[in-house]
C-alpha cells in the first residue's frame, strides 16, 4: 500500500509498503477474513455446507449448530442452548465480538418470535424507502401493478434514471419478505438501462401499494413433516416486443413458503408447451438446490419433492421422450 501519511521516506518516496496481514479496507480484506473464520470453524468441528459457503454445520450426538455468516456478522442458532453459548464463549477467546443476544433484525430484516412460530419482516425498511422518496403521505393502492397498462421501451424519457435505479434495487431487496410484488418488480427491473415516464410511474405504483401493506410479513411455523411442494408456470409470448415468456414459481416446505420468483426466460419460446417446460426446468433445479440445503441442515424429507403445473403437454415431456420437432428447439438452446 502506499505509504501513510506522516510516515513517508524521504529518499524513497515512490516506495510503497508491504503487509504482512490483511488490513480493514483492502479488496482482499473480507475473503482473508473469512478465510481465517472458516479455518477456526472447521478446525472445531463445523463442516462448511455445499450448497451455502457462508453457511455452517456442526453435528454431534444429536445435537446441532448453525452458523451463518455475512462478512462480520453472524447468525447462530441451534438445537442445544448450553452448547451454543459455551461456543461462544470459545470464540470470544480468539475474535473480538460483541453478542448482541436474541435475533430480532439482520441486513434489513424484523424477526420476530411468536408462540407459533417466527415472522420476518421489513416494514422499517419499507418505511426507510418511502420516507427518502417523499412517498410516505401518498395514498396506499390495492394492487402492485396494472396490468391492463403494457410497459415498452418507448415513450418520454425518465430526466432522473439514476433516481429510478436506486429505487428499484431497494425494491428488489424488499421481494426477501413480499413475494406478492415479485412481477411487478421484474416489469420495472427490465428497463433499468433506458427508464420512461411510464416505467417511473409503475415504479411509485410499487411504492404506494407498499404504503398500505409495509405491515405484511413472512410467517413461518414448525412442521413434524418435513416435505418439499412447487408451483411451476410460465406464461407463453408474454411480452409482445421481445418475445419472451414469463414464468415464476413458488416453493413450499411444509406449509411454509420459503422460496419463489417471477422472470422473464432467457431464451424465445415457440410454443406454450415450451415456456411450461423451461419453467418446469428452473423449478426443479431451484429444488435441487432446496435439497442439498437440507441435507445439510440435517432435515431430511419423508417424500420426495411434489412439482405441480398445469400444462398437461408439459408434464408429458418430462415423463416421455417427446417427438423430436417437439423439443429440438428446446435442446439447441438448452
Amino acid at each position: 500500500m502506499k505509504q501513510p501519511r506522516g510516515f513517508e521516506d524521504p529518499s524513497c518516496p515512490s516506495h510503497v509498503c508491504r503487509l504482512t496481514k490483511a488490513i480493514y479496507g483492502l479488496k482482499q480484506a473480507p475473503r482473508a477474513w473469512f478465510n481465517k473464520l472458516k479455518k477456526y470453524l472447521v478446525t472445531h468441528g463445523f463442516k462448511a455446507c455445499q450448497s451455502d459457503t457462508s453457511l455452517f454445520v456442526h453435528y454431534s450426538s444429536g445435537s446441532i449448530i448453525y452458523i451463518l455468516v455475512y462478512v462480520d456478522d453472524l447468525i447462530i442458532t441451534g438445537t442445544n442452548a448450553t452448547l451454543i453459548q459455551r461456543f461462544i464463549t470459545q470464540l470470544h477467546t480468539v475474535f473480538a465480538l460483541k453478542d448482541l443476544g436474541s435475533l430480532h433484525y439482520f441486513l434489513g430484516l424484523q424477526i420476530t418470535m411468536t408462540p407459533s412460530g417466527l415472522t420476518l419482516s421489513q416494514e422499517n425498511y419499507i418505511h426507510d424507502i418511502l420516507c427518502r422518496n417523499n412517498m410516505i403521505a401518498a395514498s396506499s393502492i390495492s394492487t402492485p401493478a396494472d396490468l391492463g397498462s403494457r410497459l415498452t421501451s418507448h415513450g418520454d424519457l425518465f430526466d432522473d434514471p439514476k433516481l429510478f435505479r436506486k429505487i428499484v434495487g431497494s425494491l428488489q431487496y424488499v421481494t426477501i419478505t413480499h413475494p406478492d410484488i415479485a412481477f411487478a418488480i421484474d416489469r420495472v427491473y427490465q428497463f433499468m438501462h433506458s427508464p420512461t415516464v411510464l416505467h417511473w410511474q409503475a415504479t411509485k405504483r410499487i411504492l404506494r401499494y407498499l404504503k398500505g401493506t409495509s405491515s405484511h410479513c413472512l410467517h413461518f411455523k414448525p412442521t413434524r413433516a418435513s416435505s418439499l411442494l412447487a408451483y411451476s408456470d410460465a406464461g407463453w409470448f408474454s411480452d409482445p416486443e421481445d418475445c419472451r415468456s414469463q414464468y415464476g414459481y413458488a416453493i413450499f416446505h411444509g406449509s411454509n413458503l420459503i422460496s419463489w420468483t417471477s422472470r422473464k426466460q432467457r431464451v424465445v419460446a415457440r410454443s406454450s408447451t415450451e415456456a411450461e417446460y423451461r419453467s418446469l426446468a428452473y423449478t426443479a433445479a431451484e429444488l435441487l438446490w432446496i435439497q442439498e440445503l437440507l441435507k445439510d441442515l440435517h432435515v431430511p424429507l419423508i417424500e420426495p419433492p411434489l412439482l405441480l403445473c398445469d400444462n398437461v403437454s408439459a408434464i408429458f415431456m418430462t415423463k416421455c421422450n417427446a417427438p423430436k420437432n417437439t423439443s429440438q428447439n428446446i435442446a439447441e438452446n438448452g
